[in-house]
């Protein structure tokens, strides 16, 4: 870069040339040049060192072991829990047992009820008590109508239920005497249900 004189060093009267000084580019940004007593001379400063070109690369950490899975636990055959003899307690389980079942049972009846559409036009109502004979497997083996209703309508309806309805829920062991049970179970029919 070139620096134009001070004005004390212009040319004289006599055509003398103006002296000018030169300063070397900087070879760093950090570099500053400075004036001395004589204006004619510029001296640079001592360089800042040289920093490095590329970041230092991270420090590399050791990558942690991955954790072993937990084994898996073996699994061993165990024998089969051999029946005891029904002991007092379990007569009320039984019973427990065979309530459960009832109850699957009157719901599983009523998914098979068809309301007949001439007792609903003609506000037909009433209950009809149904013998079944069932075996182990749910089977109806017999049906009756224990007390039938005074409407013919439904009366008929209770034995359309059961041809749709079998076979029903299998019965508990405990409930079967010979290898089947005999029940029986309303069937109510009201209008407003």
């Amino acid at each position: 870069m070139l620096q134009n004189a001070s004005p004390d060093q212009t040319a004289p009267a006599g055509g003398e040339p103006a002296r000018l000084s030169v300063v070397a580019p900087a070879q760093h940004s950090a570099l500053a040049t400075t004036t001395t007593t004589d204006s004619s001379v510029v001296e640079p400063r001592s360089p800042l060192p040289e920093l490095p070109s590329e970041a230092p690369a991270p420090a590399q950490s050791t990558p942690e072991p991955e954790a072993e899975p937990e084994p898996e636990p073996e699994l061993t055959e165990q024998p089969a829990p051999t029946p005891l003899e029904p002991s007092a307690g379990e007569g009320v389980s039984g019973k427990a047992e065979e309530a459960d079942w009832k109850a699957e049972l009157q719901a599983h009846l009523a998914q098979y009820r068809r309301y007949p559409r001439r007792a609903l036009l003609r506000a037909l109502e009433g209950d009809v008590r149904l013998a079944l004979d069932i075996d182990a497997a749910g089977r109806i083996l017999d049906h009756r109508l224990a007390s039938p209703s005074r409407h013919d309508l439904l009366n008929e309806a209770v034995h359309e239920m059961v041809s749709r309805a079998n076979p029903v829920p299998a019965p508990p062991a405990s409930a079967l005497a010979g290898g089947r049970l005999r029940i029986t179970v309303p069937v109510r029919f009201t209008v407003n249900e």
